[in-house]
């Protein structure tokens, strides 16, 4: 299976859709999920997004659904 390496500190952008109030921003990588008894190979990301009016929010994708768009030093 094909694994992005993404890091907390990251910045990632969304998939496009126009349903949902992330589609298509960018969002900074928090904190990093993974299973190693269901799934070793999945990462599941959570996000901080910037929403609307000023306000953030949160969300979560599995690491093959974002695009890296700067990694952290």
């Amino acid at each position: 299976m094909w694994r992005l390496s993404v890091k907390v500190g990251d910045l990632v952008k969304l998939p496009e859709d126009s349903h949902y109030w992330w589609g298509g921003k960018a969002g900074l990588v928090v904190d990093i999920e993974t299973d190693p008894y269901i799934h070793p190979d999945r990462q599941t990301l959570r996000l901080l997004v910037a929403a609307e009016k000023e306000c953030v929010g949160y969300a979560k994708f599995g690491a093959n659904f974002v695009e890296l768009i700067s990694e952290s030093r």
